[in-house]
């Protein structure tokens, strides 16, 4: 996160020249916050090029999104003013509301990297179109084949559309300006997201409606999605934005009204201070003239005063110079009072700064997250925020940067709501781990290898095994009567097929094997467990079927052709069969090779992440046996010599660091000011270490159950693991700067 900016302090705020215009005005003073964080940016790019890059802080997107904040600027002054109709005195809207939206922090591109966000607007437009009974003539539109790779598509698969139609989907969407020319070295930016697929430089520039292949087809298939059907998308969209902004307004006046009560204790201090100074300068000036001094009295002459006096004038000196010394003490805890003012001020700052970045995601954290960061207040304005359509709303925006509206160029709401659609849509949480064991194959104990074959998993004791229904059972009497007025019963799988045409996995217990992982989340008792089984194993079956299992068809023999014996040549509809038949042939061979690539993908990637994983392990024990070493050596406190690195040390990597005593946290913290310190007696936050880049242990003060629990989370998230080799804060800072350092060169 970039370096936030204090909100000045009103005691030290001073006036620029500006321009007489209101609104020409307004525009100056967006453009100075904007600017000031692009310096800033600028300055510590070095730092984390990756992350700065992806703030949208370059000169084209900064002009931009100054223009958006400008235009808009009025409407949402107005609407906050609907919400929040009093304010407390001295809150200025203008000079908030750009700070809010000027703040870095991870922009568009660079969160579709990790979320993949323009899937979801995929999706839905495939939906849209598969409902009008258009998706035949889409298809034809679509790339013949790409490569999962190239788009960076999840491992997802849709029971709605095949994996071919999401990967051609997606692949128009990522480059509908692929082809658009005019711009020298478009995204030419050091650190910048690999791809920018809503925020690239022909769309900031405005200059991405041309005439060339990409926008063609795109904008063909956009014109298959009624008008109707954008717009809702577009209505709810602007629902969810204007959510998001009255709930932060809302929660900003909360802060507000601290702030105004600081700035009421800072015009109570300076009143005291005029008074004070005032009283000062009189008792001054009455000790001089009793003593007939030429220059004014300082505090320092106050011990030696009864030698300059003389005898009849002793006891009226005395009494005004202890009346200078009270003076003296009150100027002391005036100051006291100012620095108690100042840290207060700084306090609100930094929750502020906290709540524009952290807002993004309190819609997956619990109330009590919210209320112990925040407070009970906050708590409740955001509490029951929720995305129903995450789909719909991955199109509209999308939809809406191509129009070239200013709404997604407003950061704050923009990138807020963004975040938490991203957040809802499946993928974005986890990856998919595969199947528990049991579901689709078990562990054989004699071969110790997995066996195809699902195996009834011994579940804990503590897991209650939910009874399913039998729907095979004859229980539903049709309420038509046959032709000698009887009824018959009916079971739930016959009303299924009847209904749709399908029939009911023979196995609806497939994945018990599951309820462990359902359990951890919460998700118990029949009314939550029984829908979500069902679902699972039709869904599981499903793809199961459409991944694993080879397609079979019927392979006739070829019979001689007696036209062609008798020399008879074929008819236009027959030559039409022959070539269909062909056609088919061909692209089943082609699927096969397809499918064979993408086992042999899915191959190649599971032994990357176990490689990967034996390396997490052997870097761990090295560092256990390092550690070790020390400790039997007695090196462990030794402090070696510096290694020329220079305090405060500014972390490339996401870092968070466990353990330690406080004297050694209080010691180390100063010198990484980027690192997330984890107090020894909070309990470990799986969110923390799921976003972290590698964590640090140090093990000289951390419990047993708190260290594995630890292990646990990093191992499920492939985090990687690091032990510090000393009990010496400074030699402890070293060892990580160097490690980061390494890091950042790969």
């Amino acid at each position: 996160m970039a370096k936030k900016k204090k909100k000045q302090n009103p005691a030290k705020q001073v006036k620029n020249k500006v321009s007489s215009n209101p609104l020409r005005q307004q525009e100056e003073a967006v453009r100075r916050v904007y600017h000031s964080y692009m310096k800033d940016v600028n300055k510590r790019r070095a730092e984390n090029q990756r992350f700065y890059g992806g703030v949208d802080y370059d000169p084209g997107r900064v002009k931009r999104r100054i223009t958006a904040t400008v235009a808009t600027m009025e409407e949402f002054k107005s609407r906050f003013h609907t919400v929040c109709p009093t304010t407390p005195e001295g809150f200025d809207f203008e000079t908030d509301w750009t700070e809010a939206n000027a703040t870095p922090r991870l922009a568009y591109d660079m969160e579709e990297e990790f979320k993949a966000g323009l899937l979801g607007a995929a999706i839905w437009m495939l939906d849209v179109i598969r409902d009008r009974g258009e998706i035949q003539a889409v298809a034809e539109l679509l790339p013949d084949h790409v490569d999962p790779t190239e788009v960076g598509m999840p491992d997802v698969w849709d029971p709605c559309h095949s994996e071919e139609m999401l990967l051609g989907m997606l692949s128009i969407l990522q480059n509908r300006n692929a082809d658009c020319a005019g711009i020298k070295n478009p995204e030419k930016k050091t650190g910048s997201p690999k791809n920018r697929y809503y925020f690239d430089s022909y769309t900031v520039e405005n200059l991405h409606r041309q005439d060339v292949p990409s926008r063609t087809v795109f904008e063909k298939i956009l014109s298959f999605i009624p008008q109707a059907d954008i717009d809702r998308a577009v209505e709810l969209y602007m629902k969810k934005y204007w959510d998001v902004v009255d709930r932060y307004h809302k929660s900003r006046m909360v802060y507000a009204q601290e702030e105004a009560d600081i700035r009421a204790g800072i015009e109570r201090f300076n009143a005291d201070v005029d008074r004070t100074t005032q009283h000062i300068a009189k008792t001054s000036e009455s000790i001089r003239s009793l003593i007939q001094l030429e220059k004014p009295v300082i505090p320092s002459m106050m011990n030696g005063l009864p030698a300059m006096l003389p005898q009849g004038q002793m006891n009226a000196a005395l009494t005004t110079a202890s009346k200078y010394q009270d003076l003296i003490q009150t100027t002391r805890r005036l100051q006291e009072a100012k620095d108690e003012l100042d840290e207060r001020w700084d306090e609100v700052g930094d929750r502020i700064s906290e709540l524009w970045c952290d807002s993004s995601c309190f819609l997956f954290k619990p109330r009590e997250w919210i209320a112990e960061q925040y407070g009970e207040e906050i708590a409740d304005i955001w509490v029951g925020v929720e995305i129903e359509d995450p789909y719909a709303l991955c199109f509209a925006f999308l939809y809406l940067v191509d129009q070239g509206s200013d709404y997604p160029w407003v950061y704050y709401p923009g990138v807020t709501l963004f975040s938490m659609t991203m957040d809802t849509l499946p993928w974005c949480r986890t990856a998919y781990k595969g199947d528990p064991e049991g579901v689709w194959d078990h562990f054989d104990p004699d071969t110790m290898e997995l066996v195809p074959g699902a195996l009834q998993a011994e579940l804990p004791k503590r897991i209650k095994v939910p009874e399913l229904e039998n729907w095979n059972r004859m229980q539903y009497l049709d309420q038509y009567e046959d032709e000698l007025g009887y009824q018959e019963k009916v079971s739930l799988a016959q009303v299924m097929y009847e209904m749709t045409g399908c029939i009911m996995p023979r196995n609806p217990q497939r994945y018990f094997p599951a309820l462990p992982d359902l359990d951890a989340y919460g998700i118990t008792g029949k009314k939550a467990l029984h829908p979500l089984i069902y679902c699972m194993n039709l869904l599981g079956e499903g793809k199961y079927r459409s991944r694993k299992l080879p397609r079979m068809e019927w392979d006739l023999e070829e019979q001689p052709d007696e036209k062609q014996e008798t020399g008879q040549t074929e008819s236009v509809e027959e030559l039409k069969a022959r070539i269909a038949a062909l056609q088919s042939e061909n692209s089943r061979l082609r699927q096969t090779v397809y499918e064979a690539d993408r086992e042999l993908r899915d191959v190649r990637k599971a032994s990357e992440v176990q490689e990967q994983k034996a390396e997490l392990d052997r870097q761990e024990l090295a560092d256990l046996r390092e550690l070790m070493f020390h400790l039997q050596e007695d090196v462990y406190d030794a402090e070696a010599e510096n290694t020329g690195i220079i305090f405060p040390y500014h972390n490339f990597q996401r870092i968070v660091v466990f353990g330690g005593h406080d004297s050694w946290a209080r010691e180390i913290k100063p010198r990484l000011p980027d690192v997330r310190f984890v107090d020894k007696d909070m309990v470990p936050n799986a969110e923390l270490i799921r976003r972290a880049d590698i964590v640090w242990i140090q093990a000289n003060a951390i419990s047993h159950a708190y260290y594995y629990k630890i292990l646990d989370e990093t191992r499920k998230h492939s985090i990687p693991v690091r032990y510090f080799s000393y009990a010496s804060a400074l030699k402890c800072a070293e060892q990580l700067a160097e490690q980061d350092m390494k890091e950042a060169q790969k």
